[in-house]
């Protein structure tokens, strides 16, 4: 499956003769560092391969669970992005509306820069979310999600160019691509490649330490951005990228 999605790679075309040798100096300081030019999955709690990849991602994207009881996750998360992310480095986290102040409030007490904040729209899955209150029991349902949008601290030559569209939109498909009934909280490869193709260049290094069932690495193989990192701590959400990536467990971690 890997291959076939790298054979939908074509013929790069850059904005002038700077991105080009820009784009080919990142990929010579990435071989440096021995990261292939293919998707690398761990197994494995997030936080203890910060140091492995310290100053040397580009971009994260992730979307992790969104229920407070997960909070401390989100404070790991901004530790995460203060110590891996290079200068200048951009964290993208979709997160759930009743979390996003108190998340937010975190990383901006841990140092990370708040640059805005965009939305998702989800495609429409059955079931109701529940939260107690001091009343009752609240029921909705979350379509419209915040995407948290930070970066790590830099120098004004360390800054990235962006674009901000306000909202990431799943299109009309006739095959669905998400089962949240039978894969929890799974994501939308097509909508994950707008988040790719909106916030990141073919050059960079880009990690989900939360992957899932492995959309945002699908999402950046489909987008001609091969050099992705994907961290996952259950062990049936990991096999499952890894067969989606057509990758064995020994090659994900090569």
């Amino acid at each position: 499956m890997y291959e076939t999605r790298l054979a939908l790679r074509s013929s790069k075309r850059f904005c002038g003769d700077a991105c080009r040798q820009a784009y080919w100096r990142s990929r010579q300081q990435l071989r440096a560092w021995g990261i292939p030019e293919q998707p690398v999955c761990h197994l494995g709690r997030f936080e203890d391969y910060a140091h492995d990849y310290a100053g040397r991602l580009d971009v994260i994207i992730t979307d992790p669970p969104y229920s407070r009881r997960y909070l401390p996750l989100y404070t790991a998360l901004g530790q995460f992005a203060l110590t891996a992310l290079k200068p200048g480095g951009w964290l993208l986290c979709v997160t759930g509306w009743g979390t996003d102040f108190e998340v937010r409030t975190s990383w901006n007490a841990a140092g990370l820069e708040f640059v805005t904040e965009e939305f998702y729209r989800m495609p429409e899955q059955p079931g109701d979310g529940t939260r107690p209150t001091s009343v009752g029991v609240l029921l909705w349902k979350q379509y419209e999600k915040p995407i948290l949008w930070y970066q790590k601290p830099g120098t004004r030559g360390d800054r990235r160019r962006g674009v901000t569209r306000d909202r990431i939109t799943e299109p009309v498909i006739s095959t669905p691509e998400m089962n949240q009934k039978q894969r929890r909280w799974e994501q939308s490869v097509s909508a994950f490649r707008q988040i790719v193709r909106k916030w990141t260049v073919p050059s960079d290094l880009i990690c989900d330490p939360m992957m899932g069932w492995g959309t945002t690495p699908v999402a950046c193989v489909s987008e001609n951005r091969p050099r992705c990192i994907g961290i996952e701590v259950r062990p049936e959400r990991y096999a499952y990228a890894c067969q989606q990536l057509g990758l064995t467990p020994a090659q994900a971690a090569d």
